[in-house]
């Protein structure tokens, strides 16, 4: 090879590289548009706190025949949604504790798949503000296994938005399946409570089959606002004792529609890019930030 045909293969080869590059700077950018990464961290159950008021959000007849029109539009094309409780979030912070933990304090009401549905939208927000948004609170989870790799999912058809995505286990918390019911600290009454890190052991468990007792260490990490979606998503990072091969035994065997299939995904840093370089224009809303809060928060990226 000749000098003048080598420099020009080195400029085509470096000028190819910082293309690509640009490509994914402008995709992390516009998932951080998206997604808005509100709080980042380590809390465990101790530090996320929840204080829960039952009641739903008020809405006007115009607002209720929108919600309505919408709804009926979204279930012409989703035909297997249907109308299940969530849990609205009005407010949330951050705050040190007299012992020097960070903490998350959530504030929630009730709220309706209908109503996310028909308020999410631009039509909605325009005509009525987005003070007045279903704002529902969701939860995903990066979970890595005994043989260190990260579990993805491929989302189906069937489901609502981002189909056919790569995504983190993620799913809405259930005002039917996360209130628990536990003795009062002196033990003489009941006192029922909002379960996040239930919501989450339970999306797990319906998606995957991989059952609490398989799950050595769950930690929430923050906080996303999904800005496209105009929801509240809570990402959680998961450490498993048991192996990749017995994630698909147990997957196996469950009747979930959530995911078409499992992926596996080498938990270090090589691997990790390489997947994203590869499959970054096929992921869920709110994979790309999920990951960027767990990199940051296990200090591996």
């Amino acid at each position: 090879m000749t000098k003048l045909a080598f420099n020009v293969r080195c400029y085509v080869e470096r000028e190819t590289i910082y293309l690509k590059w640009a490509y994914f700077d402008i995709c992390g950018f516009m998932a951080r548009l998206m997604n808005e990464i509100m709080i980042k961290g380590k809390f465990g159950r101790e530090c996320l706190k929840v204080r829960y008021k039952p009641g739903r959000q008020s809405y006007g007849h115009k607002a209720n025949e929108l919600i309505e029109l919408k709804w009926n539009e979204f279930l012409a094309l989703n035909p297997k949604s249907y109308n299940g409780p969530l849990f609205r979030v009005n407010k949330w912070s951050d705050f040190n504790s007299r012992d020097g933990l960070q903490k998350i304090e959530l504030h929630l009401t009730d709220t309706n798949y209908k109503e996310f549905v028909g308020t999410r939208n631009p039509e909605f927000i325009a005509t009525f503000g987005k003070e007045q948004i279903s704002n529902p609170l969701s939860a995903g989870v990066v979970l890595i296994t005994e043989d260190n790799k990260l579990i993805l999912g491929r989302r189906s058809l069937s489901i609502d938005g981002s189909k056919y995505a790569l995504s983190v286990i993620a799913g809405y918390l259930d005002p039917q399946k996360d209130i628990l019911r536990i003795h009062n600290k002196d033990g003489s009454d009941y006192v029922d409570i909002v379960d996040i890190f239930h919501g989450i052991e339970r999306e797990i468990y319906e998606e995957t089959g991989i059952a609490a007792y398989d799950i050595v260490e769950l930690v929430c990490l923050g906080i996303i606002a999904n800005r496209k979606e105009n929801q509240m998503n809570i990402p959680f990072c998961g450490t498993l004792n048991i192996s990749s091969d017995e994630v698909v035994t147990k997957r196996s065997k469950t009747q979930d529609s959530e995911f078409s299939e499992i992926l596996f995904v080498q938990n270090d840093l090589r691997s990790i890019n390489e997947f994203m370089n590869a499959q970054s224009n096929e992921f869920s809303d709110l994979l790309t930030s999920t990951l960027e809060i767990y990199s940051d928060a296990t200090c591996m990226l």
